[in-house]
């Protein structure tokens, strides 16, 4: 090709050789910006991904901070409702008992009165015979007053079970 002037088939050439030379050129450069701009997306993605990652993490101990303290709070007053009304149910039973006991007190009190009333009657009796003389020595008279004694003190016995052991109501 030297002084001659170029051909269409030349020209044609020439295009095609530095369309090639373009086309090669511009895949390259391409290539080579597509791998700089996934790095750097990659790259960018990485960074978000790391201060969203300890966003969502900051966010989450904060409200676990928060919860914590709802339900200690909420607990503790729990607790405290709980403690109250045990106290209370339990001085209302203390104080059923302490009616219950000095009603027992009270029932019992009157049944040694009672055993005593039953005991000071035929006592008094006696003493009134004796004082009166009529307490004789006499084998009957001492038989008899031997039984009735025996029958005074089963007498009073089994008032007593009948008062320690009162029917069920």
């Amino acid at each position: 090709m030297g002084d001659q002037p170029a051909t269409k088939k030349d020209l044609a050439e020439a295009l095609a050789e530095t369309k090639q030379e373009i086309l090669a050129a511009t895949k390259k450069d391409l290539a080579e910006t597509k791998q700089e701009i996934l790095a750097e997306a990659k790259k960018d993605l990485a960074e978000a991904l790391a201060q969203t990652k300890q966003e969502i993490l900051a966010e989450t101990k904060k409200d676990l901070a928060e919860t914590k303290q709802e339900i200690l709070a909420e607990t503790k007053r729990d607790l405290a409702e709980a403690k109250q009304e045990l106290l209370a149910g339990m001085q209302e039973q203390e104080q059923r008992l302490l009616e219950r006991t000095q009603e027992m007190i009270r029932d019992t009190q009157t049944e040694i009165l009672r055993g005593f009333e039953v005991y000071a009657k035929t006592s008094e009796a006696r003493l009134r015979r004796l004082e009166t003389g009529m307490l004789t020595l006499h084998g009957d008279d001492a038989a008899m007053n031997e039984r009735l004694a025996s029958l005074e003190s089963r007498l009073l016995e089994v008032e007593q079970k009948l008062t320690l052991r009162p029917p069920a109501a």
